[in-house]
């Protein structure tokens, strides 16, 4: 699951380089420069986001000339027709995941917690697949021995806009080559980009943010029903609802980041992000209690994973949020009220809950308008370097329910009962 492609890379650890070789330059060796150059960067993010999409999605794709994965290939040999090929892959792979995911949904735990009786549910392809992109356990690949847990999904495919982004990581290797070996390379990717979609508008209104709050302290007061109950459900949905973080961030916030004056985000692509969230008063108190109840160490993360470890920022949803966005539809569905933002089908039914970790960011900070706060403030708190992206939080339409406003100025109300 979290093979390192860059090892088997020549070169990429055994003083060689790419340049030191008379044969055809190939991708895995243009790759093994790209990613070394990405040592320049501070932010271990940063580096991140630009190896991922070479290392997970790129390299499997293009690296070879068989499907066995034996015989490297030529960078030259990449051509607008291969691209369109990887194009068309990730969107095939896109389809299928969906699929697994709602399949996913549907099984009873004991089958999801058995990889042999699972596998009979799926074909050939989504269970190459599931074991490409599933987990168990929160961290272990799907098929691991020592695992154990249920089986779920770390992705549901590339967007659009994310198979844009691998397209230009794969510029960006042809660019550099050219330029360190005087190649003449055409640009394969020309012409290949998808229409960028439109990011998704959604926020949650506030009976949609009050029934996903009481499920999380239903699930965190009853650790039987769930087993995960110890990470703090309620405290992650009332930090990501009304302090806006990055799922990155959310992820990285460790205990010693918390202190009187907010939530401190030390790591952060830009100036900017790196800031002290203001607390409200009901995030404070939940926090301080979480706290007490866990003694933790310094260092250790606020919402850890199964090991307690830093958890992936492509498992917040799934194994966070996923118990919480169940319990909270069916409370909504009691109570008659507004259903949470959900996928369609052709007809346009509702088909499966659509609530992403940064849907919560774009409903702070359209909370944040509705309580008054004023734009200067909003960019600090969302870490924005430029005030066009908190402006789009601000559009959102206030409420005519004077109860709503009401509910949003009491959840942003007062900064006391700070933790310590």
């Amino acid at each position: 699951l979290r093979q390192d492609w860059t090892a088997l890379i020549p070169g990429a650890g055994d003083g060689g380089s790419a340049g030191e070789t008379t044969a055809a330059l190939t991708v895995r060796e243009a790759a093994t420069d790209y990613v070394e150059a990405l040592s320049r960067y501070e932010n271990p993010n940063t580096v991140t986001a630009y190896r991922y999409p070479v290392v997970k999605h790129l390299l499997p794709v293009l690296a070879y000339n068989d499907d066995e994965r034996t015989v490297d290939r030529a960078l030259a040999d990449v051509d607008e027709a291969l691209v369109l090929r990887f194009v068309s892959t990730k969107q095939a792979e896109r389809t299928v995941l969906q699929d697994i995911a709602d399949t996913l949904a549907e099984l009873d735990r004991d089958v999801r917690g058995d990889p042999e009786r699972l596998k009979a549910q799926l074909d050939a392809e989504e269970w190459r697949l599931l074991c490409r992109y599933g987990q168990r356990g929160g961290h272990h690949t799907v098929l691991d021995p020592s695992a154990s847990g249920l089986i779920s999904l770390s992705s549901r495919g590339l967007s659009n806009n994310e198979i844009n982004r691998c397209l230009a990581r794969m510029r960006d290797i042809v660019r550099m080559a050219n330029r360190r070996y005087k190649l003449g390379l055409d640009d394969p990717t020309q012409g290949c980009s998808l229409p960028r979609g439109d990011p998704s508008r959604e926020w949650l209104h506030t009976v949609q943010m009050q029934a996903l709050l009481d499920a999380a302290q239903t699930l965190d007061a009853n650790p039987a029903q769930d087993a995960y109950a110890h990470h703090g459900r309620y405290s992650a949905v009332l930090a990501l609802g009304l302090l806006g973080p990055r799922v990155s961030e959310f992820c990285a916030a460790r205990w010693r980041d918390l202190s009187a004056q907010g939530l401190f985000i030390p790591e952060a692509k830009t100036s900017a992000g790196r800031r002290h969230l203001e607390l409200p008063a009901i995030v404070g108190t939940s926090l301080h209690e979480r706290r007490a109840t866990l003694d933790p160490r310094p260092n250790d993360y606020i919402w850890a994973s199964a090991a307690d470890t830093k958890r992936d920022r492509n498992n917040v949803r799934n194994r966070l949020l996923a118990p919480v966005l169940e319990l909270g539809a069916q409370l909504l569905e009691q109570q008659g009220q507004r259903p949470l933002p959900a996928r369609v089908d052709a007809d346009g039914n509702p088909t499966a809950v659509r609530v992403r970790p940064h849907m919560f960011r774009r409903t702070a900070m359209t909370y944040w308008a509705w309580a008054d706060r004023n734009q200067r403030w909003a960019m600090g708190q969302a870490g924005h370097k430029s005030a066009k992206m908190t402006l789009e939080g601000y559009q959102q339409t206030f409420p005519r329910d004077p109860n709503a406003r009401a509910q949003v100025v009491a959840w942003l109300s007062g900064a006391g009962d700070q933790p310590a």
